[in-house]
């Protein structure tokens, strides 16, 4: 069976039709808008040969022109018959794609008798719907859940690297996953290992966890971050995903200035379906920090009340800081989770109010680092 699919710069529904359906050759439908349509149409070919889904005779690239309904009709017709397609040995997939080539490619399937189905989110995860043609009119099938882990062999580097620009990805990070040590070690025993970790020098901290995971790939250079991001990957593997992609370093255009910074994300995994980016920060909250600050010069002496006031302002300057980091972790998984992304953030401590506020609202689950091992499973699986 070969799979004619339309392409958008949204790669998940074509990676899922592909685990789904499990053609013997793939046919990318691609325009000439460059970022929209024809570099992830590049991108998915590579990713699809390079993870063994397909051998690269097998995955074509295919340019239909989209000047008007009837010519991008035509040019649907004219790529099925130059690779000798017709209802007994294609599938046409409608995820992705402007208006226009879906619209063009329903008129096709309708006209030809091919069968044709899309991808949609649901609630319960994806499902899909399937057409054919009965006397003339297309038909419905009964609607087809979609299995949630059927794309977890999946690299999350290389799905990530798909979504984006591949150039744009300028450090794959460590590839992490559970050591002998670490698939023998109970998620139970996490909170008091890593309460040992933090009261220790950090490298002497660091030995605590890393023996829990295998890790391959640089090493970067040791920051007092790390004891969080290990015990987060630790419990992420723990609780289902295979492999975890740590300190991925890209290139964000959702920064507030105009030139490219790099962003780094912490951790990245594939579950269920979606592409998952971690944000752990392991510092102290912006109230604690001056209140300790604020005891300090208090133990000196008195403080007037003008200083007072500055450490007020200094509160609230480091909350605004923790929700512009939120605000850039949701521009991240836009940019590289695309639709089907999921932002998790893990904190040492709770939040600011207005922090949390967005969180709930943009659906970001938050974890405290002393509720890994109980609350981390629920949200990867929820119910």
């Amino acid at each position: 069976m070969t799979l004619l699919t339309l392409v958008s710069k949204q790669i998940w529904p074509q990676v899922i039709a592909v685990a789904l359906e499990r053609p013997a050759v793939v046919v990318l439908l691609h325009t000439d808008d460059q970022p929209q349509s024809h570099r992830p149409a590049a991108r998915l070919k590579e990713f699809l040969e390079s993870e063994g889904l397909l051998t690269p005779d097998n995955v074509h690239l295919r340019l239909i022109q989209t000047t008007n309904l009837e010519e991008t009709i035509e040019s649907i017709g004219a790529a099925a018959e130059a690779f000798e397609l017709g209802p007994d040995n294609c599938r046409l997939h409608l995820t992705g794609g402007t208006k226009l080539l879906t619209m063009a490619a329903v008129e096709w399937c309708r006209r030809t008798g091919n069968p044709s189905f899309y991808i949609e989110a649901h609630q319960n995860g994806q499902r899909v719907v399937r057409f054919h043609l009965e006397k003339s009119d297309l038909k419905q099938a009964p609607l087809e859940q979609v299995l949630p882990d059927i794309t977890d062999p999946l690299s999350p580097l290389a799905l990530l690297k798909c979504q984006l620009d591949a150039e744009d990805v300028t450090l794959d990070g460590q590839t992490l996953t559970l050591s002998e040590i670490g698939r023998h070690r109970p998620l139970s025993a996490l909170p008091q290992l890593l309460e040992q970790a933090r009261s220790r020098p950090l490298e002497k901290g660091l030995a605590l966890l890393t023996p829990l995971l295998d890790l391959s790939g640089p090493s970067p250079k040791s920051r007092h971050g790390d004891l969080l991001e290990l015990a987060t990957a630790f419990a992420v593997l723990k609780s289902g995903p295979t492999r975890v992609q740590r300190g991925v370093v890209f290139k964000s255009r959702n920064r507030s200035n105009d030139r490219n910074d790099s962003g780094e994300l912490d951790l990245v995994f594939n579950w269920k379906g979606r592409l998952w980016i971690v944000d752990c920060k392991d510092r102290i909250a912006a109230d604690d920090r001056v209140d300790r600050l604020r005891s300090e010069l208090f133990s000196s002496g008195n403080i007037s009340s003008n200083a007072d006031n500055l450490l007020k302002d200094l509160a609230d300057e480091l909350k605004d800081k923790e929700l512009k980091t939120l605000k850039e972790d949701i521009a991240a998984v836009a940019d590289g989770a695309g639709l089907l992304g999921k932002v998790l953030v893990v904190r040492q401590t709770q939040l600011p109010a207005q922090a949390e506020d967005y969180a709930r609202t943009r659906k970001l689950g938050v974890v405290l680092a002393n509720e890994l091992h109980t609350r981390l499973s629920s949200l990867l699986s929820p119910k």
